[in-house]
């Protein structure tokens, strides 16, 4: 529970998210959704309550969807205020830093910081970065 697992995907239709949630989520887990109509094969094996924000309903009881919209407002902060753009080329990237973030929460700056030094990966250069050809 608060965590954040990201997927891209073309549309929110039924035939695209289906594969997804059955795939990550347990039968028989509780769901809290918003009303898309989408959503509705989640009661088949799940216990699925949604609030209805056509209505202004955002929170009833337990049922809200409070995390997941708190997870996409740090995203866009953080990319209105600190990367200011992004291109659709590298947008997984920044979604992947901010679920990282998003998911690590509760650690401490220091040791988010020892953790990313603990798990380097490749250099690349700005010319892979762009998709330019060396020489071009």
């Amino acid at each position: 529970m608060g965590r954040c697992t990201p997927f891209r995907l073309r549309t929110g239709k039924l035939k695209t998210i289906y594969p997804i949630i059955t795939g990550k989520v347990e039968l028989g887990a509780t769901i809290y959704t918003d009303e898309l109509p989408a959503y509705k094969f989640l009661k088949n094996n799940h216990t699925r309550d949604f609030v209805n924000h056509s209505a202004d309903e955002y929170i009833r009881g337990q049922v809200h969807t409070q995390n997941i919209d708190n997870f996409w407002s740090l995203l866009k902060r953080g990319i209105y205020g600190i990367y200011h753009h992004t291109s659709p080329q590298h947008l997984h990237c920044y979604v992947n830093e901010f679920v990282y973030r998003y998911n690590n929460r509760k650690m401490t700056d220091g040791s988010r910081f020892d953790v990313y030094l603990a798990n380097p990966t490749k250099k690349i250069t700005y010319t892979k970065l762009i998709n330019k050809k060396e020489g071009e």
